[in-house]
């Protein structure tokens, strides 16, 4: 059975130590834009194997992957040979070359079926498996889950076919597959149990997969024999559970009521083979995913992502369910995929071919709000004064933040007044608002702002100069995860603020933004335009009908002189560049004369 596709979510933090972490956005290298993650298949720390799904809600089949050798540093992205309207189930691998994929067909007939296709050289070549042998009856075969230990020895689970569950092992690689007998599977609870795609848990020999009836298949022997038990969780027919070993023998098994928000959880020290009564977790159990952590007595990771109630976010639990801590909330990301506890990876959606889809964990150090070495920055901006359609870029240079406290990290502050050093910019009178906070704070960090001619970003605010401040802080609260400085309350002994950045936002209908003047005369074929070549020059645009010389006056409007440059010219446009670092602020006459022929133009100087 397909399972519905939900958009899995995750943010974490170094779990169990004092330290903290952060996802750090990679690009999974898809060029199909909002390309979401089904499942990650982690070999070890370095080489990682990932499979698409549309995540523009269209439900498009994708046939392609990407695969990392380097932890995530580079993503390349390949294509396999399953044909068109054949989405993925799972891909599994076991190295850098070894990958199988496992396929269903989402076309209108025959639905259902099944295709396996393998690699051994990193995804270059693909060759089909089997087909035609395996899942091949329309409408009842259908694989969910797929599982190598090594390069020769590996299972996959499909739904019930024939009234068996149609299972398959495998030890030459799945050049044969062998279909494991009905004797060795406890039948279906009826005619309408399945598993669900992806749901696959493993330690060691032993794996288990769930059903939509709430009972959960375990194998000993790597998918040879199989048992079957009721976790006795009441679910809606079908419905969903998760299970979750994280020991050979411990595990959980959970049902998930996105509309009441909340889990009923029990536990198993035999296997599965019987389950607890049910429980209710202290904490939050996000409902989409759970999976334990490598190396790890009793860790586990939840995520959660929600269309309806909108309960999203992530946290981990210590004492294998029963107790979880917050990492994140309201965030969106989708499949998860752990070697340990230092190297994880969530799936999140494409921006472009080169922007976003997959995030990996990267552990921070804590430092201390009294640490000496904390600094908000030196920023600088590359304008002082920007008119309509300009940009002003700030760029901020070596920034070490506090990691203290429930919340930690950097932003900018925009205010109308000069706010340097300040220990909480928030309550500050010329306070008007901050851009998105990022943590953990980072050594460098760059922002553009542009003049879009609609005043300050949009909003009512004049144009006029305002302040850029670059601000570090720990030890924050909030009520619910921040995005920007002003949903948090700062500790102002852990807030740093350096030093504002003034920029002159300029009206864009001002003459020096517009840059030509409007003549005033024109006589015979002379007219006079000026535009500001840069604050201390004045280029006058002289359109002759004739050669030569001009005379050019400038007066203040009192109509006194305070320049005078004689030049000549020829018949068409000329360009006269005046220097006017002297001359105070304010509005002039400038007039042009020729051959007895005159013309003028206003000049205002800011």
């Amino acid at each position: 059975m397909k399972k519905l596709l939900l958009i899995f979510l995750m943010l974490f933090t170094y779990l169990g130590g004092n330290a903290q972490g952060v996802w750090v956005s990679q690009a999974t290298g898809f060029s199909t834009t909002t390309s979401g993650v089904r499942n990650i298949a982690v070999v070890d720390t370095s080489v990682v194997w990932i499979s698409p799904y549309d995540g523009t809600g269209g439900q498009f089949p994708r046939q392609d992957f990407s695969r990392t050798i380097d932890g995530g540093a580079h993503w390349v992205t390949g294509t396999t040979t399953a044909p068109p309207f054949w989405d993925y189930a799972m891909i599994t691998a076991t190295d850098v070359n070894n990958a199988w994929a496992v396929f269903y067909n989402t076309g209108v007939s025959p639905s259902g079926q099944g295709l396996i296709f393998h690699t051994t050289d990193g995804g270059t070549n693909w060759s089909a498996q089997s087909p035609g042998v395996i899942y091949s009856t329309a409408g009842e075969s259908f694989p969910n889950i797929i599982h190598f230990w090594n390069n020769n020895e590996g299972v996959v689970v499909g739904d019930p076919a024939n009234g068996e569950f149609e299972i398959y092992t495998t030890a030459d690689g799945g050049s044969t597959w062998v279909l494991v007998p009905g004797a060795d599977i406890p039948n279906p609870d009826d005619g309408a149990e399945a598993g669900w795609t992806t749901h696959i848990t493993v330690k060691g020999d032993n794996i288990w997969f769930d059903t939509n009836h709430g009972r959960v298949y375990g194998s000993f022997d790597r998918g040879h024999h199989w048992n079957v038990s009721a976790t006795n969780l009441v679910i809606p027919i079908p419905g969903t559970i998760d299970v979750c070993f994280y020991g050979v023998a411990k595990g959980i098994a959970r049902f998930y009521d996105d509309v009441a928000i909340y889990s009923d959880v029990v536990e198993t020290t035999d296997g599965g083979l019987t389950w607890s009564s049910t429980f209710s977790p202290v904490g939050h159990f996000f409902g989409a995913d759970v999976a334990a952590v490598p190396g790890t007595v009793s860790m586990l990771v939840s995520t959660g992502v929600s269309t309806g109630s909108g309960f999203t976010g992530s946290s981990y639990s210590l004492d294998g369910g029963h107790n979880w801590t917050d990492i994140d909330v309201g965030k969106q990301r989708n499949a998860l995929g752990i070697a340990d506890s230092l190297n994880m990876w969530t799936g999140g959606f494409s921006k472009t071919q080169t922007e976003d889809g997959i995030f990996r964990f990267v552990a921070v150090t804590p430092v201390p709000c009294f640490d000496g070495n904390i600094s908000a920055g030196n920023a600088t901006a590359n304008k002082t004064e920007i008119c309509g359609g300009d940009t002003v870029i700030f760029t901020n240079t070596g920034i070490y933040g506090p990691v203290n406290g429930d919340y930690s990290g950097y932003s900018w502050a925009l205010t109308s007044a000069d706010i340097s050093g300040s220990t909480n910019p928030v309550t500050e009178t010329s306070f008007l608002g901050s851009y998105p906070v990022s943590f953990p704070a980072p050594t460098t960090s760059t922002l553009s702002f542009i003049n879009d001619g609609t005043q300050i970003n949009g909003t009512s605010l004049p144009y006029g100069v305002y302040y850029w401040t670059p601000v570090v802080y720990g030890n924050a609260t909030a009520a619910t995860n921040p995005d920007v400085l002003q949903d948090l309350t700062l500790s102002p002994s852990c807030t740093f603020s350096g030093t504002s950045v003034a920029v002159d936002v300029l009206d864009p209908t001002l003459p020096i933004c517009t840059g030509i003047g409007i003549s005033e005369i024109q006589k015979k074929g002379l007219t006079v335009y000026t535009s500001i070549k840069d604050h201390n020059t004045l280029d006058v645009i002289i359109n002759s009908a004739s050669f030569g010389k001009v005379s050019i006056q400038i007066s203040d409007v009192t109509g006194r002189l305070v320049k005078n440059q004689n030049s000549s010219v020829s018949k068409g446009i000329n360009h006269d560049l005046i220097n006017v670092e002297n001359l105070a602020s304010g509005t002039y006459i400038l007039k042009a004369e020729i051959n007895g022929n005159y013309a003028t133009s206003k000049v205002v100087k800011y």
